[in-house]
């Protein structure tokens, strides 16, 4: 079924942050726009006018895709995508945005770091707690099709503390360790003191000429999995996905990471939700064909 707000005249939402049975919210922090409903009467409590986002391009999404509640604060991670049409950019606008809203008085604060141009919209968090922003995988995108003269950098990983401030003492350049030619799937989880993501480097690809074919390794199935360690930098190979075409994160919940996982090397495409059991250990707890998982959420 489809949860929307569009009989009230509020749209634009992505999906819902459920707190409890009685408290929820809608955020578009794109307008400016956060709706506090209750799910249990399924009537809005509070509708919140706050200070919109400015993205670096009229139409982009804002994000987020996952949130994190800590107190009175929702913490909303912010994924600035390309311009649709090359090959124009001001990299003025560029680093990574996180949206801070106050549940206690219906605020929010956008704080920025600018040691990364731009951040996934989603936040990621290890067994102890410690929250980070990882790169936005269409960062190598706007590298390669746009003049990013002057730009941040582009796949670096940064810590967050509890009121969404970033660790200045921290900082992880991927591109120290890792030839990244396209960053796909990007950051898949972290743990154990290690950041464990895909990608494919130069030998694996070249970039289309032509903009519109820019999609290319979404199919590709050429992307390289690895772990790295945040204290040393040393680079293992990561194998527990290895009988996938291909993995997504879904997100994290009670503490546990939820991937989406594909095997397109047969007739009929297979998805698979997968929950993780261990640093590289895998339990499969929905398979079926073809759908399409976006991101998992405990409702109560």
């Amino acid at each position: 079924g489809i949860l929307s707000l569009a009989g009230t005249g509020y749209e634009g939402f992505l999906q819902p942050l459920i707190l409890s049975e009685t408290r929820a919210f809608f955020i578009n922090i794109g307008i400016g726009l956060i709706v506090e409903w209750n799910p249990q009467e399924m009537v809005i409590i509070e509708v919140y006018n706050v200070t919109p986002l400015v993205s670096i391009h009229p139409d982009a999404p804002a994000g987020p895709n996952t949130f994190k509640v800590i107190g009175d604060k929702i913490l909303l991670p912010v994924a600035q995508f390309p311009p649709p049409v090359c090959c124009n950019i001001d990299v003025s606008d560029m680093g990574v945005v996180l949206g801070v809203f106050d549940m206690s008085n219906g605020t929010i604060e956008y704080k920025k770091d600018v040691r990364l141009m731009s951040g996934q919209a989603d936040l990621f968090e290890d067994e102890l707690g410690n929250l980070y922003s990882v790169p936005f995988v269409w960062n190598r995108m706007k590298q390669e099709y746009f003049d990013v003269t002057g730009a941040p950098p582009a796949h670096t990983v940064l810590k967050i503390d509890d009121q969404g401030n970033f660790d200045s003492n921290f900082l992880l350049d991927l591109e120290e360790s890792l030839d990244i030619e396209v960053f796909w799937p990007g950051v898949l989880f972290i743990s154990d003191n290690k950041v464990v993501l895909g990608y494919m480097d130069s030998e694996d690809t070249d970039w289309p000429e032509s903009f519109d074919d820019r999609f290319f390794w979404f199919t590709s199935g050429n992307a390289r999995r690895v772990a790295i360690d945040i204290t040393t930098g040393d680079i293992t190979q990561f194998n527990a996905f290895d009988t996938f075409s291909s993995v997504e994160p879904l997100g994290r919940e009670d503490g546990v990471n939820y991937f989406w996982g594909r095997n397109t090397q047969v007739d009929a495409e297979q998805s698979f939700i997968l929950r993780q059991d261990g640093f590289d250990s895998f339990i499969e707890v929905l398979s079926g064909e073809g759908f399409r998982i976006q991101t998992v959420q405990k409702l109560f």
